[in-house]
């Protein structure tokens, strides 16, 4: 498979479907759980999760009058005013009215906000943009910048530049990271501590090529072997996305291949406020779900029993509404009305090696 990833400042906050939501309560007590430490608790993380957003209500002059978002409640408590905005498009995708409908007939809860530990429920998505443009936030555009304009005299970022090697003391302290620029391949050198935050595949690659994994495969490869530890790149979690498309006669991303269409979209995403599809991320409307009946009492009794090693309020199914693109047919300019369904309690694991 293909792992799009975002080879820039920001990461893969770069080119993501954008949506901001938070773990449930039952996941973070889990954790707190397994490491013995109730500081992982929902509660507890909350604090921190609060300084480090701030939220805007959507623009309703802007916005659709029937893809009005819900009040939200405690909003300080959730949200305190930090450098990551968040905030609704001024651009609802038409499509996503119908789902809301949708929904609601299913019986899916109406819930104000993701960012409160519970997530069953369906609702338009907050996304992580600028409220008075619509411009995509990044972890570059939110903490990196106000790291700058704070004039943080300790902050250096080396731009264009790949970690190729942790290298450490003769006691196993790492001491410094050999980095590429271009053609230059030169040292880093650290006073106190190295902090490896390469990501689920660069972070256990990373420790690979420093010495730091399974011993046979480190042999493989002809690595020196520093420390043979055999849990990293092992254990990967992921699940799948599966898309299901309509052409549903409504304004999506396929109108974009008009010209006319596009160009104006275009002009407008220059104005402040912004209120053009350019605005629009992709996937604005989120709902998750138990897999219900009569779908749950055909499953085996290994498949349920492994269901309930998840915590009791964690998703089973997480739906995306979305607008996907459709290449190929020639001034296609209809509208696509899309469903990215997500099982979200994968059991099979994987691994990331050199």
């Amino acid at each position: 498979m293909h792992y799009a990833r975002g080879k820039t400042l920001g990461g893969s906050s770069a080119l993501n479907a954008n949506i901001y939501n938070r773990g449930t309560r039952g996941s973070y007590q889990q954790w707190a759980d397994l490491v013995g430490d109730d500081s992982y608790e929902f509660d507890n993380w909350l604090p921190f999760f609060a300084k480090g957003t701030n939220y805007t209500t959507p623009n309703t002059t802007l916005r659709a009058a029937n893809a009005s978002v819900p009040t939200l409640g405690n909003v300080f408590a959730q949200y305190s005013g930090g450098p990551v905005h968040i905030s609704h498009s001024n651009f609802a995708l038409p499509f996503t009215s119908c789902a809301n409908q949708a929904f609601a007939a299913f019986g899916f809860r109406n819930i104000s906000t993701f960012s409160n530990g519970e997530l069953l429920g369906a609702q338009y998505a907050p996304a992580v943009l600028r409220p008075d443009s619509n411009q995509r936030e990044t972890s570059e555009s939110s903490y990196l910048e106000t790291a700058f304009i704070s004039g943080l005299s300790n902050l250096k970022v080396y731009t264009h530049t790949l970690a190729l090697q942790v290298l450490f003391s003769e006691n196993k302290t790492a001491t410094s990271v050999m980095v590429r620029t271009g053609t230059a391949d030169y040292f880093l050198t650290a006073r106190k501590e190295i902090i490896l935050s390469g990501g689920a595949f660069q972070s256990p690659q990373l420790l690979m090529v420093s010495g730091i994994g399974p011993a046979e495969t480190l042999a493989k490869h002809n690595t020196t072997l520093l420390a043979d530890r055999h849990g990293v790149g092992q254990n990967m979690w992921d699940h799948i996305d599966i898309e299901v498309t309509w052409k549903v006669g409504l304004d999506g991303f396929n109108t974009l291949a008009n010209s006319t269409f596009a160009a104006q979209q275009a002009r407008l995403f220059q104005n402040e406020p912004a209120s053009s599809m350019y605005g629009s991320y992709g996937a604005d409307y989120i709902g998750w779900e138990k897999l219900p009946e009569p779908y749950r009492s055909n499953l085996s009794s290994t498949a349920v029993s492994e269901l309930t090693a998840f915590p009791a309020d964690w998703p089973e199914i997480e739906y995306e509404i979305a607008s996907v693109y459709m290449s190929g047919v020639e001034g296609d300019y209809n509208g696509y009305g899309t469903f990215v369904i997500v099982p979200v309690t994968p059991t099979s694991r994987g691994n990331i090696t050199l």
